[in-house]
């Protein structure tokens, strides 16, 4: 498909993207994921905008590969939820989690200046390709031309370091200016777990509101 815009939409069952392909830019801004938001496996070859996004009982969001930036900014997460994202950027400022949560990564650089930690959060590089829970391997053509999978945080500016554990990630360039109790920080190695998502299956609109339109 070409540009999805969902902006605003609302979509009270499970949103259905499992093994889409986005071939330009998405949006799904402000939008509010009511149950799980599935988009294991899916492929963006352009950017990936959840900015001011609401997930309230997402399972998990991903694995899932973007050839641009997932843009997570003042998204709010509610409920426990892992993240899986191979891309070439992602943006979380001033993003709330308000629960536990994981988030893997692979390729990407990192913002979370000024993002909201109200429980203990990881941030942790992938070192290998992410598995589904059938033992497939997820495709990461659109990132055939990138470095090496090597994450790297480029801002920390603000947030509670208290909640907050990182594995094995490039830290060189990271700004930390107004990080609020940065000796509590912690890196640590990275601990190796199976995906959580569920088996690929084809892209579907399930039952819902969904407010929303795809362009060609």
């Amino acid at each position: 498909m070409g540009d999805a815009v969902f902006w605003s939409a609302t979509f009270e069952d499970d949103a259905g993207f499992e093994s889409a392909t986005f071939n330009c830019d998405s949006t799904f801004k402000s939008a509010t994921f009511e149950r799980d938001a599935e988009f294991a496996s899916a492929t963006f070859n352009g950017d990936a905008g959840f900015e001011s996004a609401t997930f309230k009982e997402a399972a998990s969001v991903g694995p899932l590969v973007c050839a641009g930036r997932v843009l997570l900014s003042g998204a709010v997460f509610e409920s426990p939820v892992p993240l899986s994202i191979a891309a070439g950027r992602l943006e979380c400022r001033r993003t709330r989690w308000s629960s536990t949560a994981e988030i893997r990564l692979r390729y990407a650089t990192v913002d979370f200046a000024r993002a909201v930690f109200e429980y203990p959060l990881t941030i942790a590089a992938e070192p290998d390709p992410f598995v589904l829970t059938n033992g497939q391997q997820i495709a990461e053509e659109p990132l055939a031309s990138a470095p090496a999978p090597a994450v790297r945080v480029a801002s920390l500016r603000g947030v509670a370091a208290a909640h907050l554990v990182l594995a094995d990630l490039d830290l060189s360039a990271c700004l930390l200016a107004g990080q609020r109790h940065a000796e509590r920080r912690t890196q640590r190695p990275p601990r190796r777990r199976p995906s959580s998502c569920r088996a690929t299956s084809p892209p579907e609109a399930r039952q819902g509101r969904h407010r929303g339109r795809c362009r060609p």
